[in-house]
């Protein structure tokens, strides 16, 4: 009998250090933390999980009925990999860099809701653990938080492989699926998210501020009316730079101009299946161009936006603005999708039927994207 007790206590010495050091291991970055982020106490907050089909969609939202943010911050998130890797100290950047992000914009938390969209089971249950426990100085760091875990959509998903790809993942023959998944997954996050909110910002997960006060500027110049001589303000961009150059200009996909149309024979192999791609002429200019000899005050008028920074005026997305997720310019009825327009670059088109035009800021207004 004394035999079996003292293996008995024996396992327990071996193994309760060892279940601790796991525990200490997965949760201890949270506790870690305690000193810059206090724990919510529950309640304060109320929150609910909703099954829709694969999806899964967590909802947090402060009790508090008289907190009304009036932003919502959209990122979308593959894996752990898509937050980028910091070129200066050669490591990945993770959620907590998001965060440190977002802190850094000095916006007020309880002005600010949050929608985040991953591909990854594992990084949907990370980010929810660590969103149910941090906020800053007594005060949530999001007033209401959308979490959805989103597979993707069939093959779709599996075929543009992101996840070995990120190098090759601007390719034209990648470009077209990737496109057209982004806008799907872009749209499903943005309906699934927007209450009250009156202004969106979207921001790339491999992207981080600049400048302290960016966010209040986007939302200070969508309301200018004075500089638009044009179409009122509807979205805006901000130039991005490599944080390896910072006179680089990253998302070719914002510029003012034209683009290739096609001709007529072009046109009719499109109507039978064939496909055309918009592609930029001499007249098309990029946004580095398109800034010089502007000032921080100023806007300069756009034809298309990229997203890794866009702000968008919220209740346009509520007249029936998305991101569309085929060539929406030249679309006819005997037609699959035109041959210009996808994702971002097809919202100016709509916002401008809707009386909106899209603009960036001027000057030196910058944010960095990770070299990887």
């Amino acid at each position: 009998m004394k035999k079996i007790e003292y293996e008995w206590l024996f396992a327990i010495l071996i193994f309760t250090p060892l279940i601790f050091a796991a525990y200490f291991f997965f949760y201890g970055r949270v506790w870690s933390l305690k000193s810059s982020y206090n724990v919510v106490p529950t309640n304060r907050y109320s929150s609910k999980e909703i099954y829709l089909g694969v999806t899964q969609h967590w909802i947090r939202t402060v009790n508090n009925q008289s907190i009304n943010p009036h932003l919502l911050v959209l990122v979308l998130n593959k894996d752990k990999y898509s937050w980028g890797q910091d070129e200066q100290n050669s490591s990945f950047r993770t959620f907590w860099s998001f965060i440190s992000t977002i802190k850094s914009s000095r916006f007020p938390p309880s002005d600010m809701s949050l929608g985040l969209l991953t591909s990854s089971t594992e990084e949907y249950h990370k980010y929810r653990k660590i969103l149910e426990v941090i906020s800053t100085d007594d005060e949530e760091l999001f007033v209401r938080v959308h979490l959805i875990y989103h597979p993707g959509y069939g093959d779709q998903t599996h075929d543009i492989n992101l996840d070995n790809d990120r190098q090759e993942r601007h390719e034209e023959t990648v470009q077209k699926k990737r496109r057209r998944l982004l806008a799907r997954l872009r749209n499903y996050l943005m309906l699934s998210s927007l209450q009250s909110e009156d202004h969106i910002i979207w921001l790339d997960a491999d992207v981080y501020f600049s400048s302290d006060q960016l966010l209040q500027m986007l939302i200070e110049k969508s309301l200018d009316s004075k500089q638009t001589q044009d179409l009122p303000v509807g979205l805006l961009t901000v130039r991005c730079a490599f944080q390896r150059d910072p006179h680089s200009n990253y998302d070719l996909n914002a510029w003012s101009g034209s683009r290739q149309t096609p001709t007529a024979k072009q046109l009719e192999l499109i109507r039978r299946g064939g496909s055309f791609t918009g592609r930029p002429t001499k007249d098309t200019k990029m946004l580095d161009t398109l800034l010089k000899g502007t000032s921080n005050e100023n806007l300069v008028k756009l034809d298309s936006v990229g997203g890794t920074i866009l702000y968008i005026k919220a209740d346009l997305v509520r007249q029936g603005l998305v991101f569309p997720p085929y060539y929406v310019v030249g679309t006819e009825w005997n037609m699959s999708e035109g041959w210009d327009g996808i994702e971002t670059e097809g919202l100016c088109y709509i916002a401008r039927n809707l009386g909106y035009g899209c603009y960036a800021l001027g000057g030196d207004w910058v944010v960095t994207h990770t070299n990887y």
